[in-house]
């Protein structure tokens, strides 16, 4: 039997979170958020146990200081993704110039 988690992803730079839900694999966050890393997005994800109460997590982050955040995955993704492709456009204009 899987153990089940909440995952939670917080934005270190804004100081915001975000509850997705829960979950028994965490690999598409995990790996999400090692990539906005690389592409220096401050992020982090959190899983704590299922059987944690929501409320109980608000509460947790809003203690820490972070504020809550619908959206905000989806937000830091998209900005991964323009970062990519700014990324890309560079490599190929300075390989051009060679």
């Amino acid at each position: 039997m899987k153990r089940k988690f909440w995952e939670i992803f917080k934005d270190e730079d804004r100081h915001l979170f975000e509850i997705l839900g829960v979950s028994e694999d965490d690999t598409l966050l995990t790996n999400r958020t090692a990539e906005m890393l690389e592409y220096d997005i401050y992020v982090q994800c959190d899983t704590p146990p299922a059987n944690t109460p929501r409320e109980s997590l608000f509460r947790t982050f809003e203690g820490y200081g972070y504020k809550h955040q619908e959206g905000l995955f989806r937000e830091r993704l998209s900005e991964l993704q323009a970062r990519k492709i700014q990324g890309r456009k560079k490599h190929v204009r300075e390989r051009w110039k060679k």
